[in-house]
């Protein structure tokens, strides 16, 4: 009496197996698994943001503005250095200076701003027109930042917003950054969604 072999996939012993292997095995896997979330964002972008759904006609209403947006506001995350006596003015001298200088948030959105003061000495990060004025912390020993944390919401406008120190820092160039866009002075622009 023999012995009947049963086939072992991916051996080759058997039409049914033959060309399997497992790193094919775990592609279809992945295929197969991720098939309801391709699917769910297909019909999820069936839809533009701001749309409305349509009106069944003679319902007596005004459709919804296009300008209405369905999402809430994101919380946005951004870091900001300020460095003593690192950017080179056209002076040829080295200057206190915000990095980066210029920032952009879609607007209507919150905003936590991180800031790294490597600087021995305090600075403010303040935008008049939103009523922010918040001194930072100087750093702790030399490579070791001092830490704020500010949190803030833009308007839901567009607009440019200047941010400056407000504190007489570059005092071994007799404050010379402190009205310089680029140095000390920078702008946050609400940008669209």
């Amino acid at each position: 009496m023999s012995e009947q072999r049963r086939p072992v996939r991916g051996h080759g012993c058997c039409r049914a197996c033959q060309g399997w292997s497992w790193k094919r095995g775990r592609r279809m896997l992945a295929m197969w698994a991720a098939a309801p979330m391709v699917a769910a964002l297909v019909v999820g972008c069936g839809r533009a943001r701001g749309a409305s759904p349509p009106l069944p006609a003679g319902s007596g209403r005004a459709p919804v503005s296009s300008t209405t947006t369905l999402s809430s506001p994101q919380t946005i995350y951004l870091t900001m250095d300020i460095l003593g006596s690192f950017k080179l003015g056209p002076d040829g001298k080295y200057h206190d200076a915000f990095s980066p200088s210029s920032l952009q948030v879609p607007a209507g959105d919150h905003v936590v701003l991180t800031i790294y003061n490597w600087d021995s000495m305090p600075h403010t990060f303040t935008v008049p027109r939103l009523n922010i004025n918040v001194t930072t912390v100087s750093r702790v020993k030399k490579g070791d930042p001092g830490v704020t944390v500010v949190k803030f919401s833009l308007p839901h406008g567009l607009g440019t917003y200047s941010f400056l120190c407000t504190i007489p820092c570059d005092s071994d160039n007799h404050d010379w950054s402190m009205g310089k866009l680029g140095y000390m002075n920078g702008t946050l622009t609400a940008v669209p969604v």
